[in-house]
Formats: structure tokens, sequence, C-alpha cells
């Protein structure tokens, strides 16, 4: 099983970045680039059924819809910085329908200490987790395009071997429509697939049940609401897709393990 970040895949202007103390994820996958930076600790991140020990001073690019996740055995302090690859065209247009032969960014101490420094500021490190604010877009640009162009230098690009486009267009689906009240048959009478094989298809690319996933999409796009808009919570249940506010209750907490109104406190 595993979660589609939402928060990470719509829209052409992508950009979050947190620090975490002992920094762990159950395994992901989002539309948005994601580059970490291991401050301190050791962290265990797994790609698509990799295994890969980050320690100190490593760094990794982890490109749109791979699977994976990261956890932490003992203690870790990273940078995480999801992004669009519209602020890194270039880049866009020569890794698109590509498979890097790894993942790791080999920074010079210099590119990475200007990386480091552009994108944390001086943000108080003291937290279990820090949002950072967005540079301003010169800055950001020239911060992501050190970071591609490091990588770059480091991996060659061959053709992926592995066609998803049917599971992009599940998940595209699903990231325009969720809000509303869809299903499995809708899914397949949109995008025009028999209702058995794509029922097939879905049971084995996602692990879960439809409305499973549907419920996450839910609850990711409710809890960036709860944090960033003033919206009340029964709005936010109506505008995340949710029938009532008392479903909406009982499947975020069973997903989250809080209550929504634990996120807004």
């Amino acid at each position: 099983m595993f979660v589609h970040q939402i928060h990470n895949s719509i829209g052409g202007n992508i950009y979050n970045a947190f620090v975490y103390k002992n920094f762990n994820w159950l395994l992901h996958l989002h539309k948005g680039y994601e580059a970490v930076f291991v401050l301190g600790g050791e962290i265990v991140c797994t790609i698509e059924n990799k295994t890969i020990i980050l320690k100190e001073g490593d760094s990794l690019l982890i490109t749109p819809y791979t699977l994976h996740s990261y956890s932490t055995n003992k203690e870790s302090l990273a940078v995480v910085v999801v992004f669009s690859g519209g602020y890194v065209d270039a880049f866009e247009r020569m890794i698109v329908n590509k498979d890097p032969d790894g993942y790791d960014i080999p920074f010079t101490k210099d590119c990475w200490n200007y990386v480091i420094s552009s994108i944390v500021g001086d943000a108080e490190l003291c937290k279990d987790m820090v949002p950072l604010k967005k540079p301003d877009i010169l800055t950001l640009k020239a911060c992501l395009y050190a970071i591609t162009a490091s990588f770059m230098n480091a991996h060659t690009l061959t053709d992926k071997k592995n066609d998803n486009s049917l599971i992009f267009e599940i998940l595209s689906y699903i990231e325009n429509n969720f809000t509303s009240d869809i299903s499995l048959h809708t899914l397949s009478e949109s995008i025009g697939y028999d209702y058995e094989y794509i029922s097939r298809i879905f049971n084995k690319t996602f692990g879960i049940n439809f409305k499973m996933l549907i419920n996450q999409y839910r609850c990711d796009y409710a809890e960036n609401l709860i944090r960033t808009s003033t919206l009340t919570l029964s709005d936010i249940a109506m505008n995340s897709g949710f029938q009532s506010i008392r479903s909406f209750n009982r499947v975020f907490k069973s997903l989250t393990g809080k209550r929504p109104s634990e996120i807004r406190e």
C-alpha cells in the first residue's frame, strides 16, 4: 500500500520545503520532484524496492511518480524539497519519459553550502518539523538548477522500462475529480476502459480499494486546507468531497490518527 500525495502533485508551481527531525515517511509518490539533504544522523531510503542508506552530507533526487519511503532508526535531521518541473523546464525536457541510473546528487562543497543556505535561510531548526520560506524566484530557480545540474552530471538516462501511462491516466482522473462523487465505474467510463480490466489493474497497482485511495486524497487535501485556510471544518469537509462532517471526522481520524480539530489547534 502507498499514498499518493495530492498536495505534491497538483499545479505547475509546487514548492514545499521542510526540515524534519527523525524523518519517517511511508511508501508514497507524487508528481513533483523531491530533493533530500541529510544534515545529520542517518536515513534509510527505499526507492522502487532498492534500499539506500543516507548519511550526513548525502543527498538525492527522486523523479516524478517514483515510489519511495524514508525511515530513521536512531536520529536524523534532513531538508526535504518538493518542486514542480516548471521551475527547471530545461531539465524537465531532458528527463521526461526517462529513468536515471541512480538518485544520488554528488554536490561540490560550495554548491551544497549555497543550496542549503539559500533554502534553509535563518530558520530555527529546533522543532520536529520546520516549514521553510520560499526563496525569491531567481534564487529558487538558481538553487533548483544547481540541484538538477549536479544530478545530471553524475547520471545517464535511459528510456523508461515500464509504460505507466494507464496508471498516470488513472491518477490524473482522480486528481481532477476526487472532490466529486466518483467510483471505479465512473473512472472506467471516463478513460474508456472495461470496468473489469481497470479493476484488476487498480487492485494490482495500488493494493487498496478505490474508496480508500479517494479518501487518502480527500484527507490530504483537507489537511492542507486546515493548515492554510480559515474555512470552517464543515466547509473543508464539503470542499474535500465528504458528504458530512461526521464521515469526515471518522475517515480523517482513521487515516491520520488525529481528529481534524487537532490539526488546527
